[in-house]
Protein backbone atom coordinates (compact mmCIF):
# COMPACT_ATOMS: atom_id res chain seq x y z
CA UNK A 1 0.00 0.00 0.00
CA UNK A 2 2.78 2.32 0.90
CA UNK A 3 4.52 1.80 -2.80
CA UNK A 4 1.14 2.77 -4.48
CA UNK A 5 0.69 5.92 -2.52
CA UNK A 6 4.06 6.94 -2.67
CA UNK A 7 3.74 6.63 -6.60
CA UNK A 8 -0.07 7.99 -6.81
CA UNK A 9 -0.95 4.18 -8.58
CA UNK A 10 -4.55 3.34 -7.45
CA UNK A 11 -4.78 -0.09 -6.02
CA UNK A 12 -7.24 -2.61 -5.22
CA UNK A 13 -6.26 -5.19 -3.12
CA UNK A 14 -7.99 -8.54 -2.90
CA UNK A 15 -7.56 -11.16 -0.17
CA UNK A 16 -8.18 -14.74 -0.30
CA UNK A 17 -9.48 -16.87 3.09
CA UNK A 18 -6.71 -18.13 5.37
CA UNK A 19 -5.69 -21.40 4.63
CA UNK A 20 -7.74 -21.14 0.79
CA UNK A 21 -4.90 -22.07 -1.97
CA UNK A 22 -8.16 -20.51 -4.14
CA UNK A 23 -6.71 -22.29 -7.96
CA UNK A 24 -6.16 -26.12 -6.38
CA UNK A 25 -9.41 -28.27 -5.52
CA UNK A 26 -10.02 -28.70 -2.21
CA UNK A 27 -12.58 -32.06 -2.49
CA UNK A 28 -15.40 -29.26 -0.87
CA UNK A 29 -18.71 -29.41 -2.57
CA UNK A 30 -18.45 -26.56 -3.53
CA UNK A 31 -15.12 -25.13 -3.58
CA UNK A 32 -15.34 -21.68 -2.10
CA UNK A 33 -11.54 -20.63 -3.09
CA UNK A 34 -12.18 -21.58 -6.84
CA UNK A 35 -14.97 -19.72 -7.08
CA UNK A 36 -13.39 -16.85 -5.36
CA UNK A 37 -10.20 -16.89 -7.93
CA UNK A 38 -12.67 -16.98 -10.67
CA UNK A 39 -14.76 -14.42 -9.61
CA UNK A 40 -12.11 -12.40 -9.12
CA UNK A 41 -10.38 -13.52 -12.43
CA UNK A 42 -13.78 -12.43 -14.27
CA UNK A 43 -13.88 -8.63 -12.46
CA UNK A 44 -10.50 -8.17 -13.26
CA UNK A 45 -10.59 -9.39 -16.82
CA UNK A 46 -13.64 -7.02 -17.56
CA UNK A 47 -12.14 -3.92 -15.83
CA UNK A 48 -10.66 -1.91 -18.83
CA UNK A 49 -9.13 0.14 -16.35
CA UNK A 50 -6.95 -2.36 -14.63
CA UNK A 51 -4.15 -2.48 -16.95
CA UNK A 52 -1.55 -3.98 -14.24
CA UNK A 53 -2.20 -7.35 -12.28
CA UNK A 54 0.48 -7.78 -9.52
CA UNK A 55 -0.25 -11.40 -7.49
CA UNK A 56 1.24 -12.46 -4.36
CA UNK A 57 1.05 -15.80 -2.64
CA UNK A 58 2.22 -17.91 -0.38
CA UNK A 59 3.31 -20.18 -2.96
CA UNK A 60 4.45 -20.67 -6.33
CA UNK A 61 2.38 -19.78 -8.94
CA UNK A 62 3.60 -22.07 -11.70
CA UNK A 63 1.76 -25.01 -12.44
CA UNK A 64 -2.11 -26.40 -12.83
CA UNK A 65 -4.62 -24.27 -12.48
CA UNK A 66 -2.61 -21.45 -10.94
CA UNK A 67 -0.79 -20.78 -14.42
CA UNK A 68 -3.89 -20.98 -16.22
CA UNK A 69 -5.43 -18.09 -14.37
CA UNK A 70 -2.20 -15.83 -15.09
CA UNK A 71 -2.30 -17.20 -18.41
CA UNK A 72 -5.80 -15.33 -19.02
CA UNK A 73 -4.81 -12.32 -17.55
CA UNK A 74 -1.97 -12.10 -20.05
CA UNK A 75 -4.73 -12.80 -22.77
CA UNK A 76 -6.85 -10.87 -21.79
CA UNK A 77 -4.23 -7.90 -21.99
CA UNK A 78 -3.45 -6.84 -18.59
CA UNK A 79 0.27 -6.86 -17.73
CA UNK A 80 1.02 -9.67 -15.13
CA UNK A 81 3.45 -9.35 -12.01
CA UNK A 82 4.03 -11.81 -9.89
CA UNK A 83 6.07 -11.99 -6.37
CA UNK A 84 7.99 -14.97 -5.51
CA UNK A 85 6.59 -15.88 -2.27
CA UNK A 86 9.10 -15.64 1.06
CA UNK A 87 10.77 -18.43 1.76
CA UNK A 88 9.97 -20.00 4.72
CA UNK A 89 12.75 -20.67 7.60
CA UNK A 90 14.53 -23.67 7.55
CA UNK A 91 14.48 -24.47 10.98
CA UNK A 92 14.05 -28.05 12.36
CA UNK A 93 9.81 -28.27 12.86
CA UNK A 94 9.24 -24.53 12.52
CA UNK A 95 6.61 -24.95 10.33
CA UNK A 96 4.48 -26.52 13.03
CA UNK A 97 6.20 -25.62 16.11
CA UNK A 98 6.67 -21.51 17.60
CA UNK A 99 9.24 -22.84 19.92
CA UNK A 100 11.48 -23.08 16.37
CA UNK A 101 10.09 -19.96 14.60
CA UNK A 102 12.61 -17.57 13.53
CA UNK A 103 11.73 -14.81 16.17
CA UNK A 104 12.59 -17.72 18.87
CA UNK A 105 15.59 -18.54 16.86
CA UNK A 106 17.16 -15.44 17.48
CA UNK A 107 16.15 -14.81 20.81
CA UNK A 108 17.93 -18.05 21.69
CA UNK A 109 20.70 -16.77 19.95
CA UNK A 110 21.22 -13.33 20.40
CA UNK A 111 24.42 -12.24 21.08
CA UNK A 112 24.87 -13.07 17.14
CA UNK A 113 23.86 -11.26 14.44
CA UNK A 114 21.31 -13.42 12.44
CA UNK A 115 22.27 -16.49 13.90
CA UNK A 116 19.46 -18.20 11.90
CA UNK A 117 20.19 -18.11 8.28
CA UNK A 118 20.25 -20.75 6.25
CA UNK A 119 21.13 -22.14 2.77
CA UNK A 120 17.72 -22.87 0.44
CA UNK A 121 17.88 -26.21 -1.97
CA UNK A 122 17.85 -23.71 -4.22
CA UNK A 123 18.07 -19.77 -4.95
CA UNK A 124 16.75 -20.57 -8.85
CA UNK A 125 13.33 -18.69 -8.93
CA UNK A 126 10.39 -20.63 -10.84
CA UNK A 127 10.18 -20.06 -14.38
CA UNK A 128 7.17 -18.30 -15.90
CA UNK A 129 5.58 -17.92 -19.38
CA UNK A 130 6.11 -15.10 -21.73
CA UNK A 131 4.20 -12.05 -20.68
CA UNK A 132 4.25 -12.95 -16.86
CA UNK A 133 7.01 -10.90 -14.72
CA UNK A 134 8.28 -11.85 -11.66
CA UNK A 135 9.47 -9.84 -8.75
CA UNK A 136 12.24 -12.23 -6.61
CA UNK A 137 11.87 -11.17 -3.12
CA UNK A 138 14.88 -14.15 -2.46
CA UNK A 139 17.22 -10.88 -3.99
CA UNK A 140 16.22 -9.31 -1.01
CA UNK A 141 16.04 -12.06 1.90
CA UNK A 142 18.44 -14.28 0.04
CA UNK A 143 20.94 -11.86 -1.25
CA UNK A 144 24.14 -13.61 -0.68
CA UNK A 145 23.18 -17.51 -0.97
CA UNK A 146 21.46 -17.76 2.49
CA UNK A 147 18.24 -16.68 3.74
CA UNK A 148 18.28 -14.47 6.67
CA UNK A 149 16.36 -14.05 9.84
CA UNK A 150 17.56 -10.88 10.57
CA UNK A 151 18.06 -7.79 7.85
CA UNK A 152 19.51 -4.23 8.38
CA UNK A 153 19.07 -5.19 11.87
CA UNK A 154 15.47 -5.91 11.39
CA UNK A 155 13.73 -9.20 12.34
CA UNK A 156 12.69 -10.32 9.03
CA UNK A 157 10.02 -13.00 10.27
CA UNK A 158 7.27 -12.76 12.68
CA UNK A 159 6.60 -16.87 12.48
CA UNK A 160 8.43 -19.05 10.10
CA UNK A 161 7.27 -18.06 6.76
CA UNK A 162 5.26 -14.17 7.61
CA UNK A 163 7.41 -11.31 7.88
CA UNK A 164 7.46 -8.32 10.40
CA UNK A 165 5.53 -5.72 9.78
CA UNK A 166 8.55 -3.80 10.53
CA UNK A 167 10.39 -5.77 7.93
CA UNK A 168 7.57 -5.42 5.43
CA UNK A 169 7.38 -1.54 5.15
CA UNK A 170 11.40 -1.23 5.06
CA UNK A 171 10.38 -2.94 1.10
CA UNK A 172 8.51 -0.31 -0.09
CA UNK A 173 11.10 1.78 -1.70
CA UNK A 174 12.36 -1.78 -3.27
CA UNK A 175 9.31 -2.53 -4.01
CA UNK A 176 7.86 0.23 -5.69
CA UNK A 177 11.59 0.37 -7.88
CA UNK A 178 10.88 -3.05 -9.06
CA UNK A 179 7.38 -2.93 -9.96
CA UNK A 180 8.55 0.50 -11.66
CA UNK A 181 11.11 -1.30 -13.66
CA UNK A 182 8.55 -4.10 -14.84
CA UNK A 183 6.13 -1.67 -16.02
CA UNK A 184 5.44 -1.38 -19.54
Amino acid sequence: KIAAKMNSWNLESWSATAGCRPFEKLGREVDTCTEWASTRLNTIIADKAIETVVVAFSYHLNTGAALNWLNELVRSGKQVIVIRPVPGVSLPESQEDFENSAPVCVEKNFEQYDPCSWRPETLQPPLYPAGISQIDTWEVLCRDGNCHTVIGGALVYFDSNHMTTTFAKSLYGWLSASIQKLKS
